[in-house]
């Protein structure tokens, strides 16, 4: 990343107001929680990260149409911080001022784009690290060196995923969030046999990522939902995902209509289901594993550029008419036509690109139609 690239995915941030006034000191990152409705849950939090090396910043958002409950708890809550005493607690006011466009994605990027500029510099941003928390999550003592350690053991990380346990809110959904949890291990575990890049479980509550890998990605992406999805999908294609497991997180597993997709409408179907949910069968990841195969088995930038030849005759008719369907052929051709003749590090990044996250879901998603 060159310097006026790193300046200038800051000076494109929101201006933030910063209560009770801006952060100031040479920490080594930052947590950001977005916030609506988390009376219940932050101060059993926030003593959990008291540590100076590190300012928690809470993006306090709502809407207009926000459900009343939440609108009230953001106001026993700024009264709460009004009194409230912990030196690394800031928080940016958007309930009246609300974010736009509405939903946890912008409220995350606000957050991490007005820490990034207080944490870090063009010179420090590759060590500095950013945190993603929830407002409802709780973490284990150690959470913050435990991201030291592991980031500082592995200085090709982008960045990591904790290690994480839900905790069943109220107590009698423990089998459903159980249900969930081995389904999400389930998914990423088959993704890893398969030897997918992508084998990382994506919760928006559990992630952390070095300054410089967040602006290469782009920063976090603002959506109402599964931002967390594509910023770790963006992320992994400037370096690796890691697991942190020194710390663990817990994020609530509560039945919540908060957004279109995640861990409360996930819970909510499978309560729905008497407490099922269907697995993604062994042999679509072994369908996967002969795709990135395909890829692994070339030996040279030539039998690279060849590789739609080499799918087709090696993979079963089914896998094939995905990357039919989805033009990669022609894909693949233009692929190859912007790479350096004989750059095959650069082709093997270029599949990875085209293949990302979301289209290795669609893959398996169209193998069981």
């Amino acid at each position: 990343m060159k310097e006026r690239d790193f300046q200038k995915y800051l000076n494109k941030a929101v201006a933030v107001d910063w209560h009770p006034h801006a952060p100031e000191g040479d920490y080594l990152g930052a947590v950001v929680i977005p916030v609506l409705g988390e009376m219940v849950t932050l101060p059993e939090l926030l003593p959990q990260l008291a540590d100076p090396r590190f300012p928690v910043v809470l993006v306090i958002n709502e809407q207009a149409d926000s459900p009343e409950d939440y609108r009230r708890e953001n106001r026993e809550l700024l009264s709460w911080l009004a009194e409230y005493r912990q030196e690394n607690v800031f928080w940016l006011d958007y309930t009246e001022n609300y974010i736009s466009p509405p939903g946890v994605g912008t409220a995350r990027k606000i957050g991490l784009d007005a820490a990034l500029g207080v944490v870090a510099d063009f010179s420090n941003a590759h060590e500095k690290l950013l945190f993603s928390l929830d407002g409802d999550t709780l973490v284990d003592d150690g959470y913050f060196d435990a991201a030291l350690t592991a980031f500082g053991e592995n200085p090709d990380w982008s960045g990591a995923i904790f290690d994480f346990v839900h905790r069943p809110v109220p107590e009698d959904t423990v089998g459903a969030i159980r249900v969930y949890e081995n389904y999400l291990r389930h998914y990423r575990d088959g993704l890893a046999r398969a030897g997918s890049p992508y084998a990382y479980i994506p919760i928006g509550s559990a992630m952390v990522t070095r300054c410089d890998a967040y602006i290469k990605c782009g920063g976090m992406r603002s959506r109402a939902g599964g931002e967390d999805f594509y910023f770790l999908q963006a992320l992994r294609k400037t370096g690796e995902i890691g697991g942190i497991t020194g710390a663990k997180v817990y994020p609530s597993g509560r039945i919540s209509a908060r957004v279109p997709f995640g861990t409360g409408p996930g819970l909510r179907k499978i309560i729905d289901a008497g407490g099922r949910m269907d697995f993604e069968p062994e042999w679509v990841f072994d369908e996967l594993r002969l795709v990135l195969d395909c890829v692994r088995e070339c030996s040279d930038f030539y039998g690279l550029k060849n590789l739609p030849e080499t799918m087709r005759s090696r993979l079963t008719e089914k896998s094939w008419n995905f990357f039919t369907a989805n033009n990669f052929e022609s894909s693949w051709q233009k692929i190859a036509a912007n790479v350096k003749v004989g750059d095959e590090l650069a082709l093997r990044r270029g599949f990875m690109t085209w293949f990302d996250a979301f289209r290795t879901l669609k893959f398996i998603h169209f193998l069981l139609q």
